[in-house]
């Protein structure tokens, strides 16, 4: 009697361990579809190595500015150097006693023939060679250097903001998606471009449909927004121009009476005008469209053309004393109109 009254904690310790490691087992069993559903962790129960969220199929492209050489807004051409880097899975190439990269030949790791779509004339820098992992994961490098094409609206010029466009296919991908690789989009750090601000690249994966219309093809399309720093136009453009405008201006002021040196202010007006027009042609960019900075030479000129015309008429009004006070008027009435003139031209291509 007394031996089983002994044996029943030990009874009861037993049957808690077990209860216990049931409910361990349970819990392990129940975490294992959670770990297998959370992106980038292993289904293991007991590991949460992190690991890329990639497709063993896919071939990731990424595409980033080393260097922006020159901007062309008339040819709407880029020169520049890229870097390219390209990745894809060969499961032939995989060895677990090879070294641990390896590099072969481009033509032997079942290389896509990358092109990029918007290149006028692009060089390769780089030997056509890949790095081969044990895995059987190949990565190839390139840097391309020359002429990219990029359409440029230039409505807005010189407060426009344009991008330049990288557009990569991959021919003979034999099926496989193409992914773009965000970690490798960007660029060099101390990039400049004299006259632009770059900003932050963006990539997306599009879809494009051949020329008879019978293939849809995928293409990487990596895009660079570009600013235009303002400040050179406004100190090159807009205030000599400005200065223009305002020294015609000072005919409101003199007595219409005195017409010769009315005349002289005016017509020295336009001369500096026309003059000054000829010094911006290489400045400007030529389109078959008017830039918000072709408006404003225009408008400038109207304003200084028609203060030389209301020199003509005063100057005519005040030779017959009736009409001299109606000449004064129109002056004064033109220290407020002209201004006010010249404001809403600044506002309709500057605002």
């Amino acid at each position: 009697m007394v031996d089983s009254v002994d044996q029943e904690p030990h009874l009861a310790r037993s049957v808690g361990i077990n209860v216990i490691t049931r409910l361990k087992t349970i819990v392990l069993l129940a975490a294992v579809p959670v770990l297998a559903w959370l992106p980038g962790l292993s289904a293991v129960a007991g590991e949460s190595t992190v690991q890329a969220d990639t497709n063993d199929q896919a071939i990731t492209i990424g595409v980033f500015i080393i260097d922006v050489s020159k901007i062309e807004e008339r040819e709407q051409q880029v020169e520049m150097d890229l870097g390219l880097r390209a990745s894809w899975q060969v499961p032939s190439l995989a060895d677990d006693s090879a070294p641990a990269i390896r590099t072969l030949p481009l033509n032997k790791a079942e290389s896509p023939e990358l092109l990029v779509l918007n290149a006028r004339d692009l060089d390769e820098k780089l030997p056509q060679t890949v790095r081969v992992d044990r895995a059987g994961r190949v990565t190839y490098r390139q840097r391309l250097q020359g002429t990219l094409s990029t359409p440029m609206d230039l409505e807005d010029f010189p407060f426009d903001t344009q991008e330049i466009i990288v557009q990569i296919l991959a021919l003979g991908a034999d099926g496989r998606p193409m992914v773009a690789d965000i970690k490798s989009v960007g660029i060099v750090e101390g990039t400049t471009v004299p006259g632009w601000i770059i900003g932050t690249p963006v990539t997306e994966t599009r879809l494009l449909d051949s020329l008879d219309g019978t293939r849809i093809f995928e293409v990487i399309e990596t895009r660079y927004r570009l600013k235009r720093q303002q400040t050179f136009f406004l100190w090159k453009l807009f205030l000599p121009l400005t200065l223009i405008v305002f020294m015609a201006y000072a005919i409101f002021y003199l007595d219409p009476a005195i017409i010769a040196s009315q005349i002289a202010i005016s017509t020295s007006s336009v001369f500096a005008l026309i003059a000054y027009n000829f010094a911006l042609s290489h400045m400007l960019p030529k389109t078959s469209y008017l830039t918000r900075a072709d408006y404003f030479i225009i408008g400038c000129t109207i304003l200084v053309f028609s203060a030389m015309y209301v020199t003509v008429v005063t100057g005519a009004l005040a030779r017959r004393e009736k009409w001299i006070g109606l000449a004064g008027r129109i002056d004064v009435w033109g220290r407020f109109i002209y201004p006010a003139a010249f404001l809403v031209v600044c506002w309709l291509c500057v605002g």
